[in-house]
């Protein structure tokens, strides 16, 4: 019975023939898939993943560019650059782990790659996540700054609000209509 690794490592192989010029692989992969006994959910998870990096192909060469400091992207091996490719899209685009996306893609490097490979892969992959969840936590701050914001700008509207509002008044409503209107109905002595 094959595995989601099993079906990683095909996902490589297939986007190995697609970068080697084999434009039409899409066509085959049902039937390559079945040879390697990769059959009903494994397959569709290992059609599914090839299609999304081949649609996202840009996107993911442009963020491994950018994590290669002292390599070239041209001269990585193709083996690399499809593992690389596997890798960074479940990363950025998945909810996967970190850490089970980095083993996968190193145990597929002992298999595929040449000895320096998962080291390799894995230095690429950790940066990446690094970034992934420092961006995360980032973006978690900013949102529970937001919160506070309005949270403490809604509470000065109001306050300020009825200090205007209230000096003259015997009875009044007061309700908040957006994040920053205060609408006041009322009859005033």
């Amino acid at each position: 019975m094959a595995t989601r690794t099993h079906a990683r490592e095909a996902v490589v192989e297939l986007l190995y023939a697609y970068s080697s010029g084999n434009l039409d692989i899409r066509k085959f992969a049902p039937a390559l898939l079945s040879q390697k006994k990769i059959k009903n959910m494994q397959a569709e998870f290992a059609l599914n993943l090839f299609d999304e990096i081949i649609n996202n192909i840009e996107q993911i060469d442009c963020i491994i560019k950018e994590s290669l400091q002292s390599w070239d992207f041209k001269r990585l091996g193709m083996v690399d650059k499809c593992i690389l490719r596997l890798g960074v899209y479940e990363t950025i685009y998945t909810n996967l782990d970190i850490p089970i996306i980095i083993n996968e893609a190193i145990e597929i490097s002992k298999i595929l790659g040449s000895d320096n490979t998962p080291r390799f892969v894995n230095g690429i992959l950790d940066s990446i996540g690094k970034l992934k969840r420092e961006a995360k936590a980032k973006q978690k701050r900013n949102k529970a700054i937001d919160c506070k914001a309005y949270k403490i700008n809604s509470n000065i509207n109001l306050v300020e609000s009825k200090n205007n509002d209230l000096k003259n008044a015997s009875s009044l409503d007061i309700k908040i209509v957006s994040d920053t209107k205060i609408e006041s109905k009322g009859e005033n002595k």
